[in-house]
């Protein structure tokens, strides 16, 4: 019933699903920042598994969104929402945990990290209280993803320039710490 309900939900506020706006282009530059064009996905798709630390069942549907909306959770049985933003970040200790409200959601690092691969920048997350872990891996999402199609959509995202060497703990080997800095090419 829970599935049901939730499907028969459309995202966008006027409730029409979201349209998909035909002729983005590729990457380009505004007043000397790069941009990416914004990005949905075309359908809306299903996934389940466990929750990785209730070990719980737990299901998810992504559903499209128009530009400028973002990446937003909502919960299946309340509604209630949480956009997948930094001023949300309620914990980090064994899993990223969203919070706003009366809704929380664990466990979102493994999508959003497959949402950022595939350039998705608008997205209704719809979830109980902790994203399934899938397999552990990016697969599964991968799949989700390229089952729904992708969509570009007008407008446009700032693309991230590492301008500057940024570090959190430690540079000692020893212990924990890791950090970022401008490079020509990934190294890991």
């Amino acid at each position: 019933q829970v599935v049901s309900r939730a499907l028969d939900h459309h995202a966008s506020d006027d409730g029409a699903a979201a349209t998909a706006v035909e002729g983005a282009s590729a990457a380009h530059t505004r007043n000397g920042v790069r941009m990416h064009p914004e990005r949905t996905i075309r359908r809306s798709v299903i996934g389940s598994g466990h929750g990785l630390h209730t070990a719980v069942r737990s299901g998810l549907i992504l559903y499209p969104l128009p530009p400028g909306r973002g990446i937003v959770f909502t919960n299946l049985s309340t509604g209630a929402s949480v956009p997948a933003h930094l001023e949300f970040v309620e914990s980090t200790g064994y899993a990223t945990t969203l919070h706003q409200g009366d809704m929380s959601v664990a466990t979102v690092e493994h999508l959003l990290a497959t949402l950022h691969a595939y350039g998705i920048t608008n997205v209704l997350v719809k979830v109980q209280s902790e994203v399934p872990v899938m397999d552990g891996s990016a697969r599964d999402f991968c799949a989700l993803i390229e089952s729904a199609g992708i969509q570009e959509q007008g407008g446009g995202v700032e693309e991230i320039t590492v301008d500057r060497r940024i570090s959190v703990g430690s540079d000692d080997a020893e212990e924990e710490g890791i950090s970022i800095e401008p490079a020509d090419t990934l190294t890991i």
